[in-house]
């Protein structure tokens, strides 16, 4: 084999062996990001989660309050309900 032939053999082992491990280290560099924002994710998902259950509990207590109202307004005046499904 020429010199020639050498150079250029191991030129391109050594352009595709980078090439190779270039590949492979931005695989994992991504898969490594991918799971970050996973994470992130899950935690921003459990976060709403959080915020929807404290709204609604928050909700609830209101309406148990108008409730409790509306009880104590109708025991100081009743009102006669027409055609609408109350007693």
């Amino acid at each position: 084999m020429s010199r020639t032939a050498k150079l250029t053999l191991g030129s391109a082992i050594v352009v595709t062996s980078f090439t190779i491990w270039g590949v492979h280290y931005l695989q994992q560099k991504e898969r490594m990001i991918m799971h970050i924002n996973i994470e992130r994710e899950e935690q921003r998902g459990r976060e709403i989660d959080e915020q929807q259950r404290l709204r609604w509990e928050k909700n609830k207590e209101e309406l148990e309050q108008q409730i409790a109202l509306q009880r104590e307004y109708e025991n100081i005046q009743p009102v006669a309900y027409k055609d609408s499904g109350h007693e």
